[in-house]
C-alpha cells in the first residue's frame, strides 16, 4: 500500500519520518549511511554526480566551490548557485535533499514513496512556501502539505504528553537557520495554533558564524593572517564552530584544533584555540535577545487575540531544535519568563530528541492523509493539496489540527495597504476584493497587485504576486466590473478566482508570480528529470 512521508526540511539537518500502524507511533528513517538526520548539503563530486548530505559535507573541504549549504535561507529568492559550470536555483537544490529523503524512504521500507508532508518555518511567505512546494515537486514528491515546524512539533508533543495535559504552550523553535514562534492551545483531541512570530535570519548558523568571527580576529592577532578571502579555511572554521557549539553545551572549555589550516610564509599553519563557555555565550548573547524580542511579541499578540494573561494561561514554553541544548538559551528564557510573570513559575520543557522530534510530528499529519501513489507527472502538477487531498480538519488519531496564516495578505488601495485576509486568520480561509473597474477607456487589461505584510503603506510590503487579466472586450472607464476571491488553503498558499460580474466568466489559476520565484509545470518537469539523471544511485 502507498505511503505518505512526513519529511522536515532544515537549513542545516534536514530528516525524513514515517507513521508505523504496528507500533502506533511516528519514527525517524534512517539516512543511507544509518544517520537518523542528513546534512542539508548538496554537491558535485568528480564523477560528475550529485551528492547530499554527509558525503557532500565532506566533499566542502576538497571542492568548496562545488558544494551548496544553508540553501533555505535562500528560497524564493531571485538566487542561484553554480557546482560544475551549472547555476541551480534554491528549488532545485532543496530538491535534491528531498530526492535523497525520498531515496532512503524507499530503500527503508521497499517500495516506492511518491507522497509526503513538508515543514517549512512559520514565518515563512507564500512566495517561500511555493518554492518549497515546487521543491518537492521537482524531487517527484505529490506535497500532500506545507506545515509549520512549530505546529509539527507541538502535534508530536500532543502525542506524547499534552494530551495529557491540555492547556496553552510556546513553542520555542530555534533551528539551525531560523527561529519559529507559535502560541498553541492543545486539548486531548486538538491543537489550536493561536499566533505565530519568527525570524528567518535567527538560528543555530548565526551562534556559529559569531564564533567564527571571533576565531578569525584572534587568528589575525596571533600568526598575522586574515583568513576571510581563504573559502576553504573559512569552511573548515564554520564546520570546527559548530562542533564547539554543541560540545560546549556539556563542557566548559573547548579546542578549536585546525591543522593545516592554510599556508603562513610557505609553512603549514596550524591553529589552537580554546574556547570557554563563558566566552561563548558572550557571543551569541545578543542573537539570543533578538529571539526574546520576538517572542515577548509573538504572547503579546497571543493575549490581544485569544483575550488571555500569559502569566495565568501558560503551562509551559517547549523547546524544538538543535540549538536549544545550548545551556544559555534555557537561562535567557528562564530571565525572561521571570521577568515577565514574577509571581509564577513557568516551566521550560526540553525534548529529548530535538533535531528529529519535528518531523516525527510531519508523519503524525501524513498519516491522517490518503496517498496518491503515483508520481507527480501523472498527478495534478500544481501539488496534491489543490486537489482537496489535505482539506480542513484533517483527523490523524482523531486530531482536529487548526493552523493560522503567518501573514496579512492584500492589496493597494491608493497608497495605502488594504487587508483582505489578516495574519492569524484560521487556515483554510478565504476574503472577497470587488469590484475592481477598467480605470482607462477601452483598456483590454486589469491588472491587481498582491501584497504580503503588516505595514500601514503598501510600498513597505512585499509584493508577492498580481493577478492579470488579459483579452478583455475594450469598453469605456467602469464598464468592466470584476469580483476577485483570495484563498489561502491549509498550507498557507495563495489562489485567486476572478468573476467577470458583466458576463459572469469566471478565471481560475490566475494568480501569478514573477517567473523567477515560482516555477511553470515545463520549468517543473524539466528540473525533476535533470535532478533524477544527476543523483548518485546508492
Amino acid at each position: 500500500m502507498a505511503k505518505i512521508i512526513g519529511i522536515d526540511l532544515g537549513t542545516t539537518y534536514s530528516a525524513v519520518s514515517i507513521w508505523d500502524e504496528q507500533r502506533q507511533m511516528p519514527i525517524i528513517i534512517p539516512n543511507l549511511l544509518g544517520a537518523a538526520i542528513t546534512p542539508s548539503v548538496v554537491s558535485v563530486n568528480h564523477n560528475g554526480h550529485v551528492i547530499v548530505g554527509e558525503d557532500a559535507r565532506r566533499n566542502l573541504w576538497a571542492a568548496p566551490e562545488d558544494t551548496v549549504s544553508q540553501i533555505k535561507r535562500e528560497m524564493g529568492n531571485d538566487y542561484w548557485v553554480s557546482m560544475k559550470g551549472q547555476k541551480y536555483s534554491p528549488q532545485t537544490i532543496s530538491a535534491f535533499i528531498l530526492k535523497y529523503l525520498k531515496m532512503c524512504a524507499e530503500r527503508y521500507l521497499g517500495e516506492p514513496v511518491h507522497d509526503a508532508v513538508i515543514t517549512v518555518p512559520a514565518y515563512f511567505t507564500d512566495v517561500q512556501r511555493a518554492a518549497t512546494r515546487d521543491a518537492g515537486l521537482i524531487a517527484g514528491l505529490n506535497v500532500h502539505r506545507l506545515i509549520d515546524d512549530t505546529t509539527a512539533f507541538a502535534i508530536a508533543w500532543q502525542v506524547d504528553y499534552a494530551a495529557q495535559h491540555p492547556a496553552i504552550y510556546a513553542v520555542y523553535g530555534l533551528g539551525g537557520g531560523a527561529l519559529s514562534v507559535s502560541i498553541v492551545q492543545i486539548t486531548p483531541d486538538s491543537v489550536s495554533i493561536i499566533e505565530n512570530g519568527g525570524d528567518l535570519r535567527l538560528g543555530g548558523l548565526d551562534m556559529d558564524e559569531a564564533l567564527v568571527h571571533w576565531s578569525v580576529q584572534e587568528i589575525k592577532a596571533r600568526y598575522g593572517v586574515d583568513l576571510t578571502g581563504n573559502e576553504t579555511a573559512m569552511h573548515r572554521l564554520m564546520l570546527e564552530a559548530e562542533q564547539a557549539k554543541k560540545a560546549l553545551s556539556t563542557v566548559q572549555v573547548y579546542a578549536l584544533h585546525l591543522p593545516y589550516l592554510a599556508l603562513l610564509d610557505r609553512e603549514p599553519l596550524n591553529v589552537r584555540l580554546e574556547v570557554t563557555r563563558e566566552l561563548f555565550e558572550r557571543l551569541i548573547d545578543t542573537l539570543l535577545m533578538r529571539s526574546i524580542e520576538c517572542l515577548d511579541a509573538t504572547l503579546n499578540r497571543a493575549e490581544q487575540r485569544a483575550g488571555f494573561g500569559s502569566c495565568e494561561a501558560l503551562a509551559a514554553v517547549l523547546l524544538a531544535g538543535g540549538p536549544t541544548v545550548t545551556p544559555r538559551v534555557r537561562e535567557v528564557l528562564r530571565d525572561y519568563l521571570r521577568a515577565r510573570c514574577p509571581h509564577r513559575e513557568i516551566a521550560i520543557r526540553p525534548n529529548l530528541n530535538p533535531e528529529a522530534v519535528v518531523a516525527e510530528g510531519c508523519a503524525v499529519v501524513a498519516r491522517g492523509l490518503a496517498p496518491i501513489g503515483r508520481p507527480p507527472g501523472e498527478a495534478d502538477e500544481t501539488g496534491a493539496e489543490r486537489d482537496g487531498a489535505a482539506e480542513p480538519g484533517l483527523n490523524p488519531l482523531g486530531l482536529n489540527l487548526v493552523d493560522v496564516a503567518g501573514h496579512s495578505v492584500g492589496v493597494s488601495v491608493g497608497h495605502r495597504f488594504h487587508t483582505l485576509i489578516a495574519k492569524g486568520s484560521a487556515l483554510p480561509v478565504s476574503a472577497a476584493f470587488g469590484p475592481v473597474t477598467n480605470a482607462t477607456d477601452f483598456a483590454t487589461e486589469i491588472l491587481l497587485e498582491v501584497f504580503e505584510g503588516e505595514e500601514e503603506f503598501v510600498q513597505a510590503n512585499i509584493k508577492i504576486g498580481e493577478v492579470r487579466i488579459s483579452g478583455l472586450e475594450p469598453l469605456p472607464t467602469g464598464h468592466q466590473q470584476f469580483e476577485f476571491k483570495f484563498c489561502f488553503d491549509v498550507s498557507g498558499l495563495l489562489s485567486a478566482l476572478c468573476t467577470d460580474r458583466r458576463t459572469r466568466k469566471a478565471y481560475t489559476g490566475c494568480f501569478v508570480l514573477d517567473g523567477i520565484t515560482r516555477m511553470n509545470v515545463d520549468e517543473i518537469k524539466k528540473q525533476r528529470q535533470a535532478v533524477a539523471q544527476l543523483m548518485k544511485t546508492p
